[in-house]
Order: structure tokens, then sequence, then C-alpha cells
């Protein structure tokens, strides 16, 4: 339910479905879940350019999905603390963190996860006004699963959540949004 309240844009109340399923992972002691739900909340804080937030949840994620094992999700939990970073302006952490990620992802050798990369290099880009090498670090991201392009990819609203701007100023494969570049917090 948190994820379609997140997509209606119905935030606080993403949020607080997200913060019972995280309650409730934590009282059964499921790791794996509460992995979920802190990946779910850091995407919701990001949307609304809560960046220490959105980037303390997904360390925490991280070091847990690392404790588990669970690299898929190791990986997502990068690109957020990323997304975080760079939306906050700190973009040398942001470039360390797209490095740690590349070499996680190179490590495990799944190479459509190279799309948790490129989003993160693709916001970097917007955040330095680099919106042309923007658009070809998205349009890596988005060729990695050409499938998933009619679905609209999950990670494309995190990274429309980087911007203060909704208005289509650029598209990418026709389905993909770009937000403003202009228009970002210092």
């Amino acid at each position: 339910m948190a994820n379609l309240l997140l997509l209606q844009g119905r935030f606080q109340e993403a949020r607080n479905e997200a913060v019972l399923g995280l309650e409730e992972s934590n009282k059964a002691n499921k790791l794996p879940h509460t992995v979920y739900f802190r990946l779910l909340l850091s995407r919701i804080e990001l949307e609304q350019g809560r960046w220490d937030e959105a980037g303390a949840l997904a360390r925490t994620a991280s070091k847990t999905a690392e404790e588990i094992r669970y690299t898929q999700e190791k990986k997502q939990a990068l690109e957020l603390c990323g997304l975080a970073l760079a939306g906050a302006g700190r973009l040398a952490e942001a470039e360390r963190t797209a490095e740690e990620l590349r070499a996680l992802i190179d490590r495990t050798g799944f190479a459509a996860h190279l799309r948790y990369y490129e989003y993160l290099q693709a916001a970097i880009a917007l955040k330095r006004n680099a919106a042309s090498q923007a658009v070809e670090w998205q349009e890596k991201a988005v060729s990695r699963l050409p499938q998933q392009i009619d679905n609209f990819d999950d990670q494309a609203p995190v990274f429309e959540g980087l911007g203060r701007c909704y208005e289509p100023k650029s598209l990418v494969r026709g389905l993909i949004i770009l937000p403003c570049a202009t228009v970002y917090d210092s």
C-alpha cells in the first residue's frame, strides 16, 4: 500500500504505512523486511527532499542488507544513499558512493544492475547542471531493462525526486521525465 501511496504523491500516508511495516518487521525480527521498509522510507524521504533522513535510512538498510547478504538490496541502498548525497549537494561523497556501488555490481556480475549506478551518475550530473550528460546516463540506465520501459522503471520516481520541478523538460525514450536541472536546493 505504501508504494501506491508514494506513487500518488501521498507522502505522509505512504510514510505512515511504511513505518507500520518497519515496526512489525522489527517486532518479528524479519531482517529482510526491515531492509525493504527502510529502502521504501528512504525513497519517500527523497521524494520530499529530506536528504539527511533519506541517507540515514539508506545507510541502515545497506548495513543490514550486507549482514544478511542481500546484494540487490545493498545495491539499491547504495544508490539511494548516493541520491541523497547528490540531493544535499555533497557530490564528492555521492561520487564515492557511486564507485562503491559500481564495485559491488562488478563483483556480483549482474550487468542489468548497472542501472542503479547510471541513475546515480545521472543525478550527480544534474546537480552539476550537466543536463546533456545526465540524459546520457539516464538513457544508459533505461536501456538496461527495455521490458521495464513500458512499466516505468521503479527507480525513475526516485530520480525525479531530486528536483523541485516536475515540468517535462526532457524526455528519455518518451517515458522517463527528467526534472529541471536549475531548481535544486543548494
